[in-house]
């Protein structure tokens, strides 16, 4: 009799031990590591991929409309990370004032998402950042899905035209005259001639847009910008992957354009120092 007795209240201290005290402190929350992050998003039918240790790109397709972000967990695990790279500002001097304060007045509307500037990169993001804490499929799902419709739905006030400087009336004389389809006859690129691709180039000008096509399709377009200053007439191109200020002379039918991301040319030269790029283009007839 004791020893059922005994067997029977050793029985409960078991299992009340098993159960935890009521006064035991909750057990921590999940924190996902990069690797399981990227495991996670690969099951949510998107189209992803690691793009290193630490981002996996997202690419959101849905009618009439297309994301790419990049997800990662912070250094120090506190965070999960979802970021845009929008519009390219290699020189942030040329964007009218006006615009920088139309993303910090949508920032007070969009927050804890928010624009940043990177200087170092030269281009704007789109931020948002929730708390590496239990972070499930579903709460993964409901974030991508958020980002997806903030870039969308802001694309008013990130679209490359606000990034572009405006074109004085001297310059949109110079881009008429510069309107129709050149095809590259010379290419040096950062000092290395590239003729045999050059022959695979042309570009369409049209008011103050372009686009560069290779082989007949295209692979980049966006907004010119033609001016005089300083006894030189200027030409600088702005897409969402790059900005560059460059200067040309047109002689009949031959154009010839030197460009540069980092600093304006000052001579009609490729140079691998100041990233610069050299086209000579003949105007097809």
């Amino acid at each position: 009799m004791i020893r059922s007795l005994a067997t029977a209240a050793l029985c409960t201290a078991l299992a009340l031990g098993s159960a935890g005290r009521a006064d035991d402190p909750p057990a921590a929350p999940k924190k996902l590591t990069g690797d399981e992050l990227a495991k996670m998003i690969a099951k949510l039918s998107y189209d992803s991929k690691p793009l290193d240790k630490t981002f996996t790109q997202v690419i959101m397709d849905r009618a009439g409309w297309r994301s790419v972000l990049s997800v990662s967990v912070a250094a120090d695990g506190s965070l999960v990370w979802f970021e845009a790279a929008l519009t390219v500002a290699s020189f942030p001097e040329d964007v009218p004032a006006a615009t920088w304060r139309k993303l910090l007045a949508k920032n007070e509307e969009l927050l804890p998402t928010s624009f940043t500037f990177n200087k170092d990169r030269k281009r704007v993001y789109l931020m948002h950042a929730i708390p590496n804490a239990d972070v499930t499929p579903a709460v993964l799902r409901t974030n991508l899905e958020l980002m997806d419709r903030t870039i969308e739905q802001t694309q008013p006030v990130w679209k490359l035209a606000n990034f572009v400087p405006p074109v004085s009336a001297d310059g949109l004389k110079q881009l008429d005259a510069l309107a129709g389809k050149w095809t590259a006859t010379a290419l040096s690129d950062q000092g290395k001639e590239l003729s045999a691709e050059a022959a695979k180039l042309s570009f369409t000008f049209e008011k103050d847009k372009f686009s560069l096509s290779k082989d007949g399709k295209v692979i980049r377009s966006g907004q010119l910008v033609a001016a005089t200053a300083d006894g030189t007439t200027r030409l600088d191109r702005y897409d969402t992957g790059v900005s560059a200020h460059g200067i040309y002379k047109l002689d009949g039918d031959t154009l010839t354009w030197c460009y540069s991301t980092t600093v304006r040319p000052t001579k009609f030269a490729a140079d691998a120092k100041t990233l610069t790029t050299l086209y000579v283009l003949k105007r097809d007839k």
